[in-house]
């Protein structure tokens, strides 16, 4: 066991101190660049043959490059079916959460946004620019507030601003 603060530990890792305990993972690069991995968490183990496998990992990721005051990064999760681990859901740097897709491209710049999967479908709302909530298929609203098409298929929204529902 490893343990930092604590004389009786309750797990095999514990840190523990009068304002919290907390444990940092950094990188020693200087010069962080966009995709850039930062730090991580590996959940692992061992398969039929003792061989040491990786099943979820979490992963701190530059989203653009680092500079005085400026640390743009992703909260990255993955997770394994089968052999490897997968991306399945990402916090962007700006708040914005995609699950089961890797490409934020729909995700609203005036809102905060919630996109599940790659077709477009999620929650949108909360912005400074915007008060407004909106369940959308296929959809997204722009920085500039016009809504915009993911893909080719059929699309909706329910929106909801001013007190009343727009469907």
């Amino acid at each position: 066991k490893l343990v930092i603060g604590i004389t009786a530990p309750q797990t095999e890792l514990e840190v523990t101190a009068a304002a919290g305990g907390n444990i940092r993972l950094s990188t020693s690069d200087t010069s962080i660049a966009d995709t850039d991995h930062i730090g991580g968490i590996s959940f692992a183990g061992l398969d039929s043959q003792a061989v040491t496998k990786q099943g979820a990992f979490i992963a701190g990721k530059a989203a653009g490059t680092w500079s005085t005051n400026v640390y743009p990064t992703d909260l990255v999760f993955y997770t394994a079916a089968t052999a490897d681990v997968v991306e399945r859901m990402r916090i962007d740097s700006g708040g914005n959460i995609g699950v089961g897709f890797t490409a934020p491209s729909a995700w609203n710049t005036g809102s905060r946004s919630l996109q599940l999967g790659a077709g477009g479908s999620g929650v949108a709302g909360g912005g400074a620019t915007y008060r407004n909530i909106s369940l959308n298929q296929n959809t997204y609203q722009d920085s500039g507030g016009d809504w915009k098409y993911v893909g080719t298929d059929y699309a909706g929204k329910i929106e909801g601003y001013d007190g009343t529902w727009h469907f």
